[in-house]
């Protein structure tokens, strides 16, 4: 029997992803104090080189910013027991993990990146097939029915 998603507390896994992606977030912003930060030193000491790694920079700032707001949005539709939660965290995770394997092969074994990719991908798999994520939010990720 399916409870309504309003009387279905969270719990058990989705607590858990809940605190991945909060601590995620946390990195996220850490990582952008800490590119400003080296950038700016950088422009200072060695202009030169800072015109050149300028472009990656910005890249992986405006990755984090985009990661940053999605998880702030997918968040939002989890606490406010959206239905529409489900398939967000999928096609997020999938996305995600798309991105990351492709980061992987691009970087020539950049393990972090493979290592992501498998995270993202586990998760992707709890937000499809979970009996949890049903009783919660009435619908599961990517399955059909």
């Amino acid at each position: 029997m399916i409870r309504s998603p309003q009387s279905t507390p969270l719990g058990g896994w989705l607590i858990v992803f809940v605190v991945t992606r909060v601590l995620g977030v946390l990195w996220d912003v850490l990582y952008l104090v800490l590119l400003l930060f080296a950038s700016t030193l950088l422009a200072q000491s060695r202009p030169a080189v800072a015109r050149e790694f300028a472009p990656d920079f910005g890249t992986e700032a405006v990755l984090a910013i985009v990661n940053i707001v999605a998880v702030a949005w997918g968040l939002s539709l989890l606490f406010n027991r959206s239905r529409r939660t489900p398939l967000f965290w999928s096609l997020f995770l999938v996305v995600s993990a798309a991105l990351h394997l492709l980061a992987f092969l691009v970087q020539d074994g950049g393990i972090t990146a493979l290592l992501a990719a498998v995270f993202c991908a586990g998760w992707q798999v709890f937000w499809t097939h979970s009996n949890e994520v049903e009783q919660v939010f009435g619908s599961r990720g990517l399955a059909t029915q």
